[in-house]
């Protein structure tokens, strides 16, 4: 069984949770502009953001139905994900699912509040989609390979 809450991390393992804390708190109108553009087009589909760090850090969409089988797999060891991804208002808040390099699935979940709300820093961006995106993952890729 995996270990999912240990402390017992190694400098490598943690150091992904670390540099993902500090890219958010850094980018935290981008992220929040991306995230409510992503809840807008996949309203069909609810879900959220999310930070795959393997092979190389990118940007993916976790879906709440994706997540809900992980948790299944691992006999509901993540079920709090669950009911704070249900509790969100992406109106207000943003949601951030790292998912880690560590043996096993790794994870960390980033929630704050940006100001201006998210549908703010979406209406003030001046990139959307796409182009957003893959700004998002250049700008993280940068501030990652400071780390390496």
């Amino acid at each position: 069984m995996p270990e999912f809450f240990s402390s017992k991390l190694d400098p490598t393992e943690q150091s992904w949770r670390q540099q993902l804390e500090l890219f958010v708190e850094s980018h935290k109108p981008e992220l929040a502009a991306l995230a409510w553009g992503l809840a807008q087009h996949s309203e069909a589909e609810p879900g959220v953001l999310g930070v795959d760090f393997q092979p190389t850090p990118h940007l993916v969409f976790c879906s709440v139905a994706a997540i809900a089988e992980l948790n299944r797999k691992v006999d509901n060891q993540i079920q709090e994900i669950l009911g704070i991804i249900d509790a969100n208002q992406p109106e207000e808040e943003v949601l951030i699912l790292g998912l880690g390099t560590g043996k096993g699935f790794e994870f960390k979940l980033i929630q704050f509040k940006p100001e201006p709300t998210p549908p703010q820093c979406y209406e003030q961006s001046l990139v959307n989609g796409e182009a957003h995106l893959q700004q998002i993952e250049q700008q993280l890729n940068q501030y990652l390979s400071q780390w390496s």
